[in-house]
């Protein structure tokens, strides 16, 4: 928010209080339905036809629903964080007021200074953010707070809800980071920090005088990066330099670690993103309430160096940013399944804050640098509808195995390879199935997709799909034992990367990429799987690699999260065992999470259960398999007749994929059945996915020849 005075501050919000509220032309009845944006509206109602109250704040997408939370400033004479609902973005359902400042009570903050709670001390919410925690399953709210009536407070506050609408419960208000230095310490600091100077440059005198109670933090939001890491941006030193600050896992505190960047540059308004690997902010100059000319920086890491790129907006009005400032940016589904990013802008009227308007506009590209023309009016390049659900039977293992279209199964995919005997074997090969059941080859039994990249060979191929944007991967062991035969080697000094291929039909795939995922020790990077985190719109990637921790050299399951398949967050270890693990395949039912991995020491099959991915998981009971000897290479999912189906590869004895059944994972009675699985040939450790009726049909017509004979 810009900076104000006393004065203006008690003439604005003595405006607000006296207005009165501003409703929709359409009084008789429900407003008429919207299917684009208008900029500058008068009046955006909202489901009763009021105009929207969320300025200076957020999108949170939730499932199929966009959760849009702003400042709350209507007549009722109450400070706060109003939200509203929608599925498209134009048509917005009133959710109310979900955080209330008179809930708060005075307290003893983070920073050591008092907040205040109610009207009556005038808690004054501005630049309200809310993120999801996938860890505590929390929303967790943060505002910038300014109490007493005056602006000279600079906290931050935080709160928690169990559901998008909250209510939030206030946990503290205070500043920021009190009693520790910029991890980026400036030099003309850094001997007094130390004790080893009385001494210190005087531009950073307002770092010294506000170090025991916290740093200033003034117009702020929260971002989330790829490693679920947070971070609390804030205008701090009297606007002047922006700070990072570093929140605890939960997000709801500091871990005492924080940065300063574009020192001096007096930016507001921050609004952070990730694109391309890059990091992105867009912000305001300071003038008050009058607008000026946007401003944008990117940074390879998030904690800098930030380079400046200039004004984000271009063409008429951009002096002024089209009379706006910015709020925020999310992202909508474009064409041709790509993501596209939207710039949320606040035309603020100071005289009446209730009257200010708002501003939505697609964001492109010039190089890297991000830029925003203005137009009037607007639609989104891809409508916004839920999916239709899927019958029950085609209730596959996660969102990513659905297949795209109406959700509907017609039929299944099987991604394997073929063995060792020869190179070629250690290739892709397709099979296809109307039940799950019985299955043929595709392409005559030959190989559909090669990799001569890295080890020359690939082996234990998964496919996964964005649910999001229809876009399909493929992802392989980087391995050939074909060429050489040397499993120790091919342990200890083999490959850390995977092979990626990419489609959005199943039948035309992009060349193969070979990306480099473990930990720098590792010995290999085997049998890689993901699952789609709906919370978080991105996957969850996991593969088992050897290496030697605290003394022990053994297979582990390390994980890291990707939005592309081409950028990764950094491995970090995700399941280790008193034994060897590989193997891990994952798969959800009743809002549990079920996880099957080998041990690789047993040369058997374990089961485990949890509410999270990276929760606490526990085995099981009544896991028959368990107690089975020579199995690998786990794979779960629901047959057309609505049982589960776990395949797992006898490899021990040559005889290929054995199959076990049962109807309730929660039991895991996994048994054989006489109804067991038809193979045209010895399939090896792959990956099922559900097809729909065009995928179906593409795939026969491309390689749908009979023979499969070895």
């Amino acid at each position: 928010m810009f900076f104000r005075t006393i004065l203006t501050r008690f003439a604005v919000c003595a405006a607000a209080v006296c207005a009165a509220s501003i409703t929709a032309s359409a009084q008789n009845g429900a407003p008429a339905k919207l299917s684009e944006f208008t900029n500058h509206a008068t009046v955006w109602p909202d489901n009763n036809g009021a105009h929207i109250s969320a300025h200076g704040g957020c999108m949170l997408k939730v499932g199929d629903t966009y959760y849009w939370y702003g400042e709350h400033r209507t007549r009722d004479r109450k400070t706060g964080v109003h939200a509203y609902s929608s599925k498209d973005l134009y048509n917005w359902k009133d959710e109310g007021l979900v955080f209330d400042s008179a809930t708060m009570q005075p307290q003893q903050g983070q920073g050591g200074r008092r907040g205040f709670g109610g009207f009556g001390g005038f808690a004054n919410i501005e630049r309200p953010k809310v993120v999801y925690n996938a860890k505590t399953k929390k929303y967790v709210l943060w505002f910038h707070q300014e109490s007493g009536g005056n602006y000279n407070s600079a906290f931050v506050g935080c709160g928690i809800a169990d559901t998008p609408t909250g209510p939030f419960k206030h946990l503290y208000s205070g500043r920021t980071a009190p009693g520790t230095w910029p991890v980026n310490m400036p030099a003309g600091l850094k001997d007094y920090a130390e004790g080893k100077s009385q001494t210190y440059d005087r531009q950073y005198a307002r770092l010294v005088e506000n170090y025991r109670s916290g740093q200033e933090s003034r117009d702020m939001t929260v971002f989330v990066d790829d490693d679920g890491k947070a971070y609390l941006f804030c205008a701090s030193e009297n606007n002047l330099t922006m700070h990072i600050v570093e929140l605890n896992d939960e997000y709801t505190g500091f871990t005492g670690r924080w940065w300063r960047i574009l020192e001096g540059k007096s930016y507001e308004a921050p609004v952070v993103f990730r694109h391309d690997g890059k990091y992105y902010l867009l912000g305001s100059h300071c003038t008050g309430w009058n607008p000026n000319p946007g401003r944008s920086a990117v940074a390879d890491k998030i904690t800098g160096p930030w380079r400046e790129l200039g004004n984000f907006a271009v063409g008429q009005g951009a002096d002024r940013t089209y009379e706006g400032q910015t709020a925020h940016s999310f992202t909508v589904p474009g064409k041709d399944g790509k993501e596209e990013r939207v710039v949320m802008l606040d035309s603020w009227k100071p005289q009446n804050l209730m009257t200010s308007q708002y501003i939505w506009l697609p964001l492109e590209w010039d190089g890297e640098k991000p830029v925003a023309k203005y137009q009037k009016t607007w639609k989104l390049p891809a409508q916004l509808a839920p999916a239709p659900a899927a019958a029950k039977t085609n209730d596959s293992k996660t969102d990513a195995a659905k297949p795209a279209g109406d959700g509907r199964t017609a039929g299944y995919l099987f991604a394997h390879f073929r063995g060792e005997r020869s190179n070629e074997w250690e290739q892709i090969f397709f099979a296809i199935s109307k039940d799950g059941a019985k299955w043929q080859p595709l392409n005559g039994g030959k190989s559909v997709l090669q990799s001569n990249l890295g080890e020359g060979g690939v082996r234990d191929p998964y496919v996964v799909r964005n649910p999001d944007n229809g876009t399909i991967y493929l992802i392989a062991t980087d391995l050939c034992i074909g060429r050489n035969g040397d499993w120790g080697r091919a342990q200890r000094e083999g490959s850390k990367a995977i092979i990626v291929w990419e489609s959005k039909d199943m039948v035309n795939w992009s060349e193969p990429r070979r990306v480099v995922v473990a930990v720098p020790n590792a010995g290999c990077t085997w049998a890689p799987e993901a699952f789609w985190d709906a919370d978080r719109k991105e996957f969850f990637v996991f593969w088992a690699s050897r290496e030697t921790l605290n003394g022990s050299n053994r297979q582990r399951i390390y994980s890291a999260r990707t939005k592309d398949f081409k950028t990764f967050t950094p491995a970090k270890l995700y399941i280790e065992k008193p034994n060897d693990i590989i193997d891990t395949d994952i798969v959800s039912e009743g809002g549990k999470l079920y996880r099957f991995s080998k041990d690789e020491t047993q040369k058997s099959i374990i089961l485990e259960v949890s509410d999270s991915l990276e929760g606490e998981w526990k085995p099981v009971p009544g896991f028959p398999v368990k107690n089975f000897v020579g199995y690998e290479g786990p794979e779960c999912f629901r047959m057309a007749d609505g049982r589960w189906c776990m395949i797992i590869d006898y490899y021990s004895r040559g005889q290929g994929y054995k199959a076990f059944f049962c109807d309730d994972l929660s039991k895991g009675d996994f048994a054989p059945s006489e109804r067991g699985l038809e193979f045209p040939y010895r399939f090896r450790h792959g990956g099922v996915i559900t097809l729909s009726q065009t995928e179906y049909d593409a795939l026969m017509s491309k390689w749908g020849t009979a023979s499969g004979a070895e």
